[in-house]
């Protein structure tokens, strides 16, 4: 199934499957959802396209997951942290300055 140019002229509607691709025993689907084209969704075997279609309309109000936070700068500052230490400072001051770096990481990760 392939209604991709009722699609583009705004005949379709949410609810309806825009594409229906079947390859061995997995159906591959895309439907029309308020905010746009949910898919591909894969079914194995036999199946109702009913409940494809509403498991895409409800994946449709799915809030989108949170973006990943950058960690490239906290990252540098490390790296510039790091590469600040002495390595021919005594042990002490060497273990300190480690620490501090410790401390920090652990504020980050909570």
């Amino acid at each position: 199934m392939n209604r991709w140019p009722e699609y583009e002229k705004g005949k379709l509607s949410p609810g309806d499957i825009v594409q229906q691709d079947t390859i061995r025993e997995e159906t591959l689907y895309w439907v029309v959802a308020e905010s746009g084209i949910v898919g591909p969704i894969s079914r194995m075997g036999k199946h109702d396209p009913a409940e494809v279609v509403e498991s895409a309309l409800a994946l449709s109000k799915t809030p989108p997951p949170e973006p990943e936070p950058d960690y490239r700068a906290k990252y540098e500052t490390l790296q510039a942290d790091i590469k600040a230490i002495d390595p021919k400072a005594t042990k002490a001051v060497i273990m300190a300055a480690l620490s501090k770096l410790t401390a920090v990481d652990a504020k980050v990760v909570r």
